[in-house]
């Protein structure tokens, strides 16, 4: 297995702690919860075989024996840097590290759930202000050298952000607890999507447990919905219609013709030929989806994880040819993998 294998001193802190129980509720708490079977949604797409990814094609393994925080999301940079964003009880921070595992960059004073770097090189990051300091629940933009640059604040840690990511209109969009809300610069919504509770499943603008929303080329936003028993993926236009789904939705039917079932999806992108990628831990594959609703690829990553005594995956970065895979172990180490996977 030709593994470029990484141990990422830099990366751990130096106090080290025996705190890795509550790091690890912690990660709980924001990585939600492993799908169940649920009935189905509409679409049913094409039979397609699975083809398994080979623990050979792991490009890259980031070793981290941290024990007090663990990374959760990470964000792969032009440079092949990676922008790892770290929660726990203890020195929580977003980190960019180099492929020899060297911090080259980091922002402490965050809980970060997501980071992702902008363009002219200032950094978005969702803080969910919990479970420990700073107890502020924010998104907030960072220059280079570490100046907050705007901040929105959400009330209270109910509305602690999930995701973000700025639009090509300038806007950051959040994804937060049953809503996704677009922020303009003078921290107005201008847009937003789900009522911020629960509703029932047959309710307009119902969502579940929203994980990441994202803006396509056409305007629209591409939102996973990860779901407590089974997620779905949804396409929303600006006047917040439905316009592409796939997956389940908690309302039951006795259809023969089920689509693929989506445990827990935790990550989804649009590919230029107009596929969707979608990486959903529960079930541990990469599924290609086409405008139809038709499965027209499936990688399966069971075999790439055969050594690993793994406790949760918290997040899947599905790309063109490529997978990253952030997780923690039963010894509550963590790796980031990345994975090469064949074109869709």
């Amino acid at each position: 297995m030709l593994i470029n294998k990484i141990y990422i001193s830099n990366l751990i802190k130096k106090r080290k702690s025996k705190l890795f129980i509550p790091a690890l509720l912690s990660l709980a708490l924001l990585g939600g919860t492993p799908g169940l079977s649920a009935a189905a949604e509409q679409i049913a797409p094409a039979e397609q075989e699975s083809s398994f990814i080979s623990a050979g094609l792991i490009n890259r393994e980031y070793i981290d024996t941290n024990t007090a925080n663990h990374p959760l999301f990470v964000d792969p940079l032009a440079d092949g840097n990676y922008l790892v964003s770290r929660v726990g009880f203890q020195d929580p921070s977003v980190q960019e590290i180099d492929p020899s595992g060297r911090v080259v960059w980091s922002l402490d004073g965050v809980q970060p759930v997501s980071a992702k770097r902008l363009p002219d090189g200032n950094t978005l990051v969702a803080d969910s202000g919990a479970p420990g300091p700073p107890y502020a629940p924010r998104v907030l933009e960072v220059s280079p050298a570490g100046q907050v640059v705007w901040e929105h604040r959400f009330n209270s840690l109910a509305e602690a952000p999930r995701y973000a990511e700025k639009l090509a209109n300038g806007n950051v969009l959040v994804t937060l607890p049953f809503m996704i809300v677009e922020l303009d610069r003078q921290n107005r919504a201008v847009w937003s999507y789900g009522a911020g509770k629960p509703l029932s499943p047959d309710s307009a603008g119902y969502l579940e447990q929203p994980v990441l929303a994202a803006g396509l080329d056409n305007g629209n936003i591409l939102v996973v919905d990860r779901g407590l028993a089974g997620g779905r993926i949804l396409e929303i236009n600006s006047s917040k219609q439905v316009v592409w789904q796939f997956g389940r939705q908690q309302a039951e039917t006795e259809s023969e013709t089920e689509p693929e079932f989506l445990a827990a999806p935790s990550g989804a992108c649009r590919l230029a030929n107009g596929n969707t990628l979608v990486a959903d831990p529960g079930t541990r594959r990469l599924l290609a989806i086409d405008a139809g609703g038709n499965i027209t690829g499936k990688l399966d990553w069971t075999t790439v994880l055969r050594d690993y005594p793994v406790m949760n995956i918290w997040q899947t970065v599905p790309a063109e040819e490529k997978l990253l895979l952030v997780l923690t172990l039963t010894n509550s180490h963590s790796r980031i993998l990345e994975v090469k996977t064949a074109a869709f």
